[in-house]
């Protein structure tokens, strides 16, 4: 998926090394969304810049409605593929994705590809034609490209 860069925060801070970020992207929707970098890749070089992006959602558990808040938790509601093979790109950039399985599900949003935990699919509503509808609770940033500099 391809996210246009807003602005990145810091996150946890020791002895002056910076070990997480929260980067606000927006998608092709126009909608804004936190994405948790916790590689960390740090990309504060690029703000206002275009990626392509590979992102895992994990659905919001005991959050109550009053305090969901995009762009923390936003709303995705799309098709189900319970077999998404992940590319090979992504695969190469982010050497735990081999650790892992090579089948993933994912749900296909207009926005994109947002692989789905596993541990949350099964708690996943999936109504007809494989539609599903669920509140995110955190999203990954697993891997990235840039589209442009």
């Amino acid at each position: 998926m391809k996210v246009l860069i807003k602005n990145i925060n810091p996150g946890t801070e020791y002895q002056g090394v910076i070990s997480d970020f929260c980067i606000n992207v927006q998608l092709k929707s126009g909608k804004l969304v936190q994405l948790f970098d916790s590689e960390p890749f740090d990309l504060r070089n690029y703000e206002n810049v275009k990626i392509e992006c590979l992102v895992l959602a994990f659905m919001a558990k005991d959050i109550s409605n009053n305090h969901i808040e995009e762009p923390a938790h936003p709303h995705l509601e799309g098709n189900i593929i319970k077999d998404y093979e992940i590319e090979k790109k992504w695969v190469d950039l982010h050497n735990s994705l081999n650790d892992h399985r090579r089948y993933w599900s994912a749900a296909e949003t207009p926005d994109g590809i947002f692989l789905i935990d596993p541990g949350d699919l099964k708690l996943i509503t999936i109504k007809e034609k494989n539609r599903i509808s669920f509140t995110v609770g955190r999203l990954d940033l697993l891997a990235w490209l840039p589209t442009e500099k």
